[in-house]
């Protein structure tokens, strides 16, 4: 068919009427008839690549690493940016560390505050004069140092005001005691004598009731005074026992604090510590999602996204609905990377290795078929440099669909403009 139609464009070439014209040079047509002989046959017999060609972007097969804050903050230095090559550790973003430290030093203190608070206590309750504190410490806190001592100091004060009026009670008490038992002794001399001289009838009844009744006086006494002394001897007993109850509550009270102040003081640390933001992994950062020094991190968000090392590559490209019926598994292409100009680093090979079954509506409203494209190869190779393709790049995909001659692809616009002029409406 090919060959008729090249057959038929010669004889055209070369009719022509005899009238009122002359004869063109024969050498002249020969050299154009062999020249259009020539060009037809290789257009006839050389091949091109037929191709559908589609925007595409680069993707990980692996799944992103996410770097978050659990508390967030404000940004205060942004160390790395998109296409950066991380190791696990580095670090990628720090957060302002003032109210972090803020929080840290009022633990601190606080912990302090009760650390000298313990020992003064410790001091009180075993009754020791002075408690000591570590000489760092108190270098380092000789405020709260000083307080605590003041405090020792005014309770020892009060403490012994107050067991010295206990024991002044006793020693009333005793005092009555001894009064109580030397009556005691004297009635019941007066008492013996009298009852003898009753007896005797050397004294009156009314004499002796009297004597009697002075003896029952005096036994009373001393039981009220034995009474007196055991009761004040039991206060001295009960404001002791009160104090160290009291101290030992206290005592608790603190420990206790004590306990919170310093799991605080961890936590407290330990934001101070995620305060920087550290590469959870090697790889490559495939986006940092602040970009302002003084931004705000909200609490969970994510900060920078990374690609870990190793991880592969593919390209996903779309295809038009119209161009899909072309595609096939295992369909070699050519992938142009946006970032790299393709005239002067070339382009990567690949293949196309999944075809969705179903189209896809972008934001804007076109559908297309979503492609992916398994690259060969992970670099271009420039000049001995090796130009790494990053998750995110632009592309564009050109899917070898299959060949057709080059005499095909340049009569096709004219034979296609033929046959849609010959059809009638």
């Amino acid at each position: 068919m090919k060959i008729s139609r090249i057959f038929l464009l010669i004889r055209a070439l070369f009719s022509y009427e005899m009238q009122d014209r002359d004869r063109p040079d024969t050498h002249l047509m020969w050299v154009i008839s062999l020249s259009f002989v020539a060009f037809s046959g290789w257009a006839y017999f050389s091949e091109i690549d037929r191709v559908v060609t589609a925007n595409a972007t680069a993707y990980p097969y692996a799944k992103l690493q996410t770097v978050e804050h659990f508390e967030g903050g404000r940004v205060d230095k942004i160390l790395v940016q998109k296409g950066d090559e991380v190791s696990k550790g580095d670090l990628l973003i720090t957060l302002s560390p003032i109210q972090t430290l803020g929080e840290l030093t009022i633990q601190t203190d606080q912990v302090a505050e009760l650390s000298v608070k313990q020992s003064r206590l410790l001091a009180e309750y075993e009754n020791i004069a002075s408690f000591e504190v570590n000489k760092n410490f108190l270098e380092a806190h000789p405020e709260i140092v000083a307080q605590e001592r003041a405090i020792f100091r005014e309770r020892v004060r009060q403490r012994k005001v107050e067991m010295e009026a206990k024991v002044a009670e006793v020693d009333s008490a005793k005092a009555k005691l001894s009064a109580a038992q030397a009556g005691l002794r004297a009635s019941d001399e007066e008492f013996k004598t009298m009852k003898l001289l009753f007896e005797k009838g050397l004294e009156p009844e009314l004499s002796f009731i009297k004597a009697e009744k002075s003896h029952a006086e005096a036994i009373s006494s001393l039981e009220t005074a034995r009474q007196e002394v055991i009761r004040s001897q039991s206060a001295v007993d009960a404001t002791l026992r009160d104090y160290q109850t009291t101290i030992l509550q206290e005592l608790s009270e603190v420990r206790s604090n004590l306990t919170a102040a310093r799991e605080n003081i961890r936590v407290a640390a330990d934001k101070a510590d995620r305060s920087e933001l550290r590469a959870p992994s090697a790889g490559i950062v495939n986006n940092v999602l602040v970009s302002t020094v003084g931004g705000t991190v909200k609490p969970g968000e994510t900060v920078v996204e990374i690609v870990p090392e190793g991880s592969q590559i593919f390209i996903e490209a779309n295809i038009a609905p119209a161009d899909i019926g072309f595609i096939e598994l295992g369909q070699a292409t050519l992938i142009k990377l946006t970032a790299y100009d393709y005239s002067v680093f070339g382009s990567l090979s690949g293949q196309v290795t999944v075809i969705a079954a179903d189209t896809t509506t972008e934001e804007s409203g076109e559908q297309f078929y979503k492609v992916s494209v398994q690259p060969l190869t992970k670099y271009l190779d420039s000049n001995s440099r090796e130009l790494q393709v990053i998750p995110g790049m632009e592309a564009q995909v050109d899917i070898i669909v299959g060949k057709r001659s080059v005499l095909d692809y340049l009569l096709s616009p004219l034979l296609r403009v033929t046959q849609e002029s010959l059809r009638e409406k």
